[in-house]
């Protein structure tokens, strides 16, 4: 784990660089995917993904070591086990910096579901064109991350996740006000999201480093528990909204809004937090 390794602004600037690898993925992968559905129909889609799968597990098993240092034999007991995850799930810091990742991925995932069948099926571009523009939005949010990996040692984290609230909350109002005005039209929808995914670039490796800066001898359980509570929140915004889903972008726009509003709010919270309490914030 990162953690295991670097801590403060190492840690913030290679999470960043490890979040811009990520996202080249989609670049490259959202064209494929329309590609081969288009060319060889949705079954081959799946293939592609067990290829993939097969390949992360073959890395991760031979190319892959342990860089947890000293490691806690007791840490698989039903008592430390329960103690560790309920200090971490207790930890205000915590809660507050996975809230900051589960709203913006709950914004970032009710696009992932919603706007296909928007996008496609109501707006008329094919399965390759809309595999294009996504990979733009991944390019847009590979640009903002790096950005902000270059820039984390003049700007602090609590004021990175602050410029990263207010994109999101811009990207998330303007693509109401584009439903609202009856733009009906892809362009309505991607470049309110071009915002809207930037500030995912510039916030998430923030978050993500400010959750796990309290715990250093517990980096793999605070990962675990991190990593289930922003994908717990985010598959619970998005799923509500495909309950609510009407044929118009406005069940969408207004899910991804109120998540950028919501993530502007924590991380306001989480700059009062800082003032008051010098030693949360992760410089």
């Amino acid at each position: 784990a990162a953690r295991d390794v670097f801590e403060r602004e190492p840690l913030r600037r290679l999470l960043s660089y490890a979040l811009i690898i990520n996202m080249v993925a989609p670049v490259i992968s959202a064209p494929l995917g329309g590609l081969l559905l288009h060319e060889f129909g949705w079954r081959s889609v799946f293939v592609y993904q067990s290829a993939m799968g097969g390949l992360c597990f073959l890395s991760c098993a031979f190319l892959f070591t342990e860089t947890l240092r000293d490691k806690d034999m007791e840490g698989l007991r039903l008592s430390r086990l329960t103690e560790n995850y309920g200090g971490i799930f207790l930890n205000l810091s915590f809660f507050r910096y996975s809230l900051v990742t589960g709203l913006i991925i709950g914004g970032v995932m009710t696009f992932l579901t919603s706007s296909p069948g928007i996008v496609i099926g109501k707006f008329g571009l094919s399965p390759i064109e809309y595999g294009i523009q996504f990979a733009a939005l991944m390019i847009v949010s590979i640009v903002a991350t790096a950005v902000a990996a270059r820039t984390n040692k003049l700007i602090s984290l609590t004021t990175m996740i602050m410029i990263g609230g207010a994109l999101a909350a811009v990207g998330g109002v303007a693509m109401v006000v584009c439903a609202l005005l009856g733009l009906d039209n892809a362009a309505a929808i991607m470049l309110p999201m071009s915002i809207f995914i930037a500030a995912f670039g510039v916030t998430m490796p923030q978050a993500v480093a400010g959750a796990m800066q309290p715990f250093p001898q517990k980096a793999g359980t605070a990962s675990s528990v991190l990593g289930f509570t922003q994908y717990a929140v985010g598959a619970a915004i998005a799923s509500t909204v495909a309950r609510l889903a009407d044929g118009t972008q406005m069940p969408m726009a207004t899910a991804i809004s109120a998540c950028g509003v919501a993530t502007l709010l924590f991380a306001l919270l989480i700059r009062r937090a800082a003032r008051v309490e010098p030693k949360e914030e992760a410089n």
